[in-house]
């Protein structure tokens, strides 16, 4: 498959015939692949899946229901923010994110548990802060492999063949 960004060819090896998928089927299929191995990589590193502190079965069940819910409230609250502000969304990755958001876990949660306390509602400084280390600060970045696989699935810069 022909890139144009980089004007290269990008090779996928597999044995699947070509009458059952498409090159951009595979091309999408290894992109999905990367996608659910970066989730993994954030679970075990920021989200804490592999921190077991128990070998209890119902413990770490819930552990593990913890850290998945973490890993949708911290993409859920950054596809928020890309929204917002489609001008950085290219310098918000993923990966920067989540180890944004789960050092300020803990802290979001007893922010939000006070206020619901007193009953009212305070604009947190713990956003903010949040929000101006989500962007990357080096803007000439490329993105690397993280934010090819964010954008893959669009496959705007490919060329397709069957060669």
């Amino acid at each position: 498959m022909w890139n144009i960004e980089t004007q290269a060819y990008q090779v996928y090896v597999t044995n699947i015939p070509p009458a059952k998928m498409s090159v951009m089927d595979i091309a999408n299929a290894y992109c999905l692949r990367w996608e659910i191995e970066i989730i993994f990589r954030q679970l075990k590193s920021q989200f804490r899946l592999s921190d077991f502190p128990t070998r209890k079965a119902v413990a770490v069940e819930a552990l593990i229901y913890a850290s998945l819910i973490t890993l949708v409230v911290s993409r859920t609250f950054l596809v928020e923010l890309r929204r917002r502000f489609p001008n950085l969304k290219e310098r918000m990755p993923f990966e920067r994110w989540s180890a944004i958001f789960a050092e300020f876990a803990v802290s979001i949660l007893h922010s939000l548990l006070e206020n619901r306390r007193r009953k009212q509602r305070r604009k947190s400084n713990l956003l903010e802060l949040m929000f101006k280390e989500a962007i990357d600060p080096n803007a000439a970045r490329s993105g690397g492999l993280i934010g090819r696989v964010e954008n893959c699935i669009s496959m705007k810069s490919y060329v397709f063949s069957n060669a």
